[in-house]
């Protein structure tokens, strides 16, 4: 998949920040699912974004599906790790699952050290694996989503 199927399968833009040091973008593809790509090193502002989004999320849709693509991630802040694991642990209950694609051997560390104890966490160890699991997961939710594809609540299509 191709880095215009990869934006096509994320659907709406719905937040693209800018920070000294991060770009954070998240999208909202289909019903539960929140998709993000940070590049760079996230700082607390960046992500602030995301954490205030998966809350949302749940609340909205029910549950969440989280796919993460921090493969240009290159390291991140403590404080912005604490701020996303204490959110994960706030919201367990509605988060299926959060899967992640990490570049960078210090976020993929975090990411196994988050998961070994929080549980749901899904480390892909190729950019293949993690946007075939995207693909496969956002079919299969279009498939059994509203008879006219859209998203509830939104008014777009999700096809």
């Amino acid at each position: 998949m191709g880095e215009a199927t990869v934006a096509a399968a994320r659907g709406r833009l719905v937040e693209r920040r800018q920070t000294p040091t991060c770009l954070v973008q998240v999208w909202r593809p289909a019903l539960g699912f929140l998709v993000t790509e940070v590049r760079g090193y996230l700082d607390l502002e960046g992500a602030r974004v995301i954490d205030q989004l998966i809350p949302r999320v749940v609340r909205e849709d029910g549950r969440l599906r989280g796919y993460h693509d921090w493969g240009a991630m290159e390291d991140y802040e403590a404080d912005a790790r604490n701020l996303l694991t204490e959110t994960t642990v706030m919201n367990l209950r509605g988060i299926e699952t959060a899967h992640f694609l990490a570049g960078s051997r210090i976020v993929a560390f975090g990411v196994r050290a988050a998961g070994a104890v929080i549980g749901k966490l899904v480390l892909h160890p190729t950019r293949a694996s993690f946007e075939g699991e995207l693909e496969r997961a956002l079919s299969l939710a279009r498939y059994a989503g509203a008879p006219d594809g859209r998203r509830p609540g939104d008014g777009s299509s999700s096809r």
